[in-house]
Parts: C-alpha cells; sequence; structure tokens
C-alpha cells in the first residue's frame, strides 16, 4: 500500500480469551469483503464460503512469506519447494483471505503480527481450513502477538505440508 502496490486491506477482529469470534477483512481494490462468526461460518460479499477436499501437496499452490522463516527452510522452498508453486504478494491478510477463497491451498510464514492473521485465522477457520504453528499443533499457545503459521485447506493436505516444514526446519 505505502509503495502504490494494489494488493492491500483493512482488517478489524473481536478477540475473546486470546481468539477471535469476529473477523471482517475489505480489500477495497477488488471489493471483496471477507467476514466470520465463531461457529457462524465464513462469508464472501454475502455469500458462504465453504473450502472442500483439495489435492495432493505435490500439486499445491502455496502462499509463503520466507523473510522471517529459518534459513534452510526459507532456502528449500526457493530451490526445492514440495508443491506445484510458490507464491507471495505481500499482504499476508488478503493470504488468509485466498486461502479461505480457494485460491490458495497451503500457507507458510514465520512470523506475523496479531494484525495480520486475527480476522483471517478465523474466516479460514471458518471456511474449513486448518492451522498449527511451525514449533506446535496447538497454534494458539503461542505468543498472540507474533504467530508462526502453517495453514492447509483440509486435514490431509495440512498432515503433509506440515510434516515436510518441521522436517525442513529442523535441518
Amino acid at each position: 500500500f505505502a509503495h502504490g502496490m494494489p494488493y492491500f486491506a483493512v482488517a478489524a477482529a473481536l478477540m475473546r480469551d486470546g481468539r477471535p469470534v469476529l473477523g471482517a477483512i475489505y480489500a477495497p481494490v477488488f471489493d471483496e469483503c471477507f467476514a466470520a462468526a465463531a461457529g457462524g461460518g465464513a462469508w464472501l460479499n454475502g455469500r458462504r464460503v465453504r473450502l472442500e477436499k483439495t489435492l495432493p501437496l505435490a500439486e499445491a499452490v502455496a502462499v509463503v512469506e520466507s523473510k522471517r522463516l529459518r534459513k534452510a527452510l526459507a532456502a528449500r522452498i526457493a530451490t526445492r519447494p514440495p508443491v506445484h508453486a510458490v507464491r507471495n504478494w505481500g499482504a499476508s491478510t488478503m493470504d488468509w483471505c485466498n486461502m479461505a477463497a480457494g485460491r490458495a491451498d497451503v500457507m507458510l510464514h514465520g512470523a506475523q503480527k496479531l494484525w495480520d492473521y486475527a480476522a483471517g485465522v478465523l474466516i479460514l477457520l471458518e471456511a474449513g481450513g486448518r492451522v498449527v504453528a511451525i514449533e506446535t499443533d496447538d497454534y494458539w499457545a503461542l505468543d498472540p502477538w507474533q504467530r508462526s503459521v502453517v495453514a492447509a485447506r483440509d486435514d490431509a493436505l495440512l498432515a503433509e505440508w506440515k510434516r515436510w516444514v518441521r522436517a525442513v526446519d529442523q535441518l
């Protein structure tokens, strides 16, 4: 946004006990408004968003922010990724939305700030997606001000992605 790139959004979330219960993200350039309520589903411009079972990891599109990953993991993602394609548009708030809309299959980020993930993680979860952290399966156990992200469209894809990420992160 600050450099004139048209890929940005405004996000807001209501948190209770360290977890989002309401979230909304609006991308004005695309006129897309994503919203979710805990237990109430995810929505894009008033239409329900629901992820379906996906493909194998080798065919997946990954959204990856590598600058906060350990060097070995960032290098492996850049040189020998286990996915079909790796993308990074520079707005992690929008990455959550693209995951929820089915435009990306997996996501990896070394450390997101609360304002980057609070609304988006709720939207993805309510759309049927799954999330853990690089360090632990309990995403909510980490410091709320900064969390790593390993996310996928469904349980099977998350298991495969998480296994690969954690194995390479330990190198």
